[in-house]
């Protein structure tokens, strides 16, 4: 009996130098039936062992052959499992975080912190379309903010300029930009004019919004149409009405060398192009409830 009993301890001990732990002390359990002198199996000097299976010190399972005492592994693992996308792990997903907003209106309605912070943003007008993310300069200071930046001039500017053109940087303020809004799959409801603070890409003193249809550029490349009434945002001008008449009308997004806006539906002539031009605001008239004392100042166009 004692011979077994011994065998087994050496079985045990061996196993256990086998996963690397120290057996401090291993001696023979005492037998009941043949009185023999006992001694303790103990793992790191930690947990009494029965030598026979049976319920060790403190209430342990005996099971602890099996690893669960001795830092198994599996349940190591599978506690980590939270941990199995962190950049760098093993089992990251790939996952580069969601797709760029599709304008700065999405941008700021996503998150509502960019309120005020005007500047650069990547947008992606298609979402998960074949078109590529582009950086465009966002409004978000204004009548709530939300604005994307389709169009700018800038001293002794030359077309090509307009709706469906691109030409330029939006943060080179040196040459006149415009998106070519078709071509990028923006969409928006509202359009907004103003002039430009110096050196900077923000509204200066003046701005004005009005509503169009969702399809305003393609359904007017050859036709203008009333942009009435044209609410003031900024500034001291607000004829009332109809607002400034040299902007309400717009449309002509085909022409190549103006955001098109005047006081009729003329735009045939390029002689009496009026708008937004790439050298600047040409409105005819200086005043304010004509003009919206915007003539000859450097102007933009965004959209909402």
């Amino acid at each position: 009996m004692r011979r077994s009993r011994g065998r087994r301890i050496l079985l045990l001990s061996s196993l256990l130098a086998a996963c690397g732990l120290e057996v401090t002390g291993v001696g023979l359990v005492s037998d009941p039936q043949d009185g023999g002198a006992a001694g303790d199996a103990r793992v790191n000097g930690d947990a009494s062992l029965a030598a026979d299976g049976g319920a060790e010190e403190g209430g342990k399972d005996s099971g602890a052959s099996d690893g669960s005492q001795l830092g198994d592994a599996g349940n190591r693992d599978a506690g980590d499992a939270s941990d199995a996308n962190a950049p760098g792990d093993s089992g990251d997903s790939g996952d580069a975080g969601p797709p760029p907003p599709t304008s700065c209106k999405t941008l700021l309605a996503a998150i509502p912190s960019t309120f005020g912070k005007n500047g650069p943003y990547t947008i992606d007008p298609d979402g998960t379309g074949p078109k590529v993310p582009f950086i465009v300069y966002c409004e978000m200071s204004l009548d709530s903010g939300g604005w994307t930046l389709v169009g700018h001039s800038a001293p002794a500017g030359a077309p090509p300029f307009g709706w469906t053109t691109a030409t330029g940087s939006p943060l080179n303020l040196a040459l006149p930009y415009s998106l070519n809004v078709p071509a990028s799959g923006l969409t928006f409801t509202e359009v907004l004019l103003a002039d430009q603070a110096t050196a900077s890409l923000d509204a200066g003193t003046r701005a004005y919004k009005f509503s169009v249809a969702a399809d305003f550029v393609a359904k007017y490349l050859d036709a203008a149409v009333s942009t009435s009434p044209v609410t003031t945002v900024l500034g001291p001008c607000n004829p009332g009405g109809g607002g400034p008449v040299m902007l309400q009308n717009g449309g002509a997004t085909s022409v190549t060398d103006s955001f098109f806006f005047r006081d009729n539906a003329t735009f045939n002539d390029p002689g009496l192009r009026f708008g937004l031009l790439a050298r600047g605001f040409d409105t005819y008239f200086t005043n304010c409830n004509q003009g919206g004392d915007l003539k000859t100042r450097q102007g933009s166009v965004f959209v909402r």
